[in-house]
């Protein structure tokens, strides 16, 4: 497969990323890392776990059994030193956003809460999350206005970013959790 088509292949999935990630109007963007090595199905456990208690936290008790969540598209991907991670896109529910930061403080506290299944219940997410250049207030970026179409679309190609075809044109490491989103 030439470089003209791999690349070709990966901006369509942008393309087709980037519409989909639109529909949730995401104004928040952040990072959540594990304090410990986690396979992909316990990350995955741990997320749906997050998702949950904090749509909970998030919303009244009519609202969330009527089924409202948090809108939210995470992204797993590994380090360099091969330990998994969590990018998410997300919509701040409309009760926060005015209080930004008291809804970054329920992340964190929900996020440092997640246990594995697979590790006895011990907590092992957790650490400071961070974005990129490590800085304390740098994995929480939050756009009052949403995220405008291009910026998303950067966001996805940079989220997308260990997406990668092998030799045949087949699709590999694929890293959208398809399980957790919330739409």
């Amino acid at each position: 497969m030439s470089t003209y088509n791999v690349y070709h292949h990966k901006e369509q999935y942008v393309d087709a990323f980037s519409e989909w990630v639109e529909k949730i109007e995401p104004n928040a963007f952040v990072t959540l890392t594990f304090k410990i090595d986690v396979s992909q199905e316990d990350a995955q456990a741990c997320m749906k776990q997050f998702i949950l208690h904090l749509s909970r936290a998030c919303f009244s008790k009519k609202q969330f059994k009527r089924g409202e969540k948090i809108k939210i598209f995470p992204f797993l991907e590994k380090t360099k030193v091969d330990r998994f991670h969590y990018h998410l896109l997300l919509k701040i529910p409309p009760k926060y956003t005015n209080r930004v930061g008291a809804f970054k403080d329920r992340i964190r506290k929900y996020w440092l809460r997640v246990r594995a299944k697979n590790k006895n219940y011990y907590p092992v997410c957790g650490g400071n999350p961070y974005l990129l250049d490590k800085a304390e207030n740098k994995w929480f970026i939050y756009e009052p206005m949403g995220f405008p179409p291009h910026v998303c679309k950067d966001l996805v190609r940079y989220l997308l970013k260990q997406l990668y075809f092998n030799n045949y044109g087949s699709l590999e490491n694929m890293c959208v959790d398809a399980e957790n989103i919330n739409m």
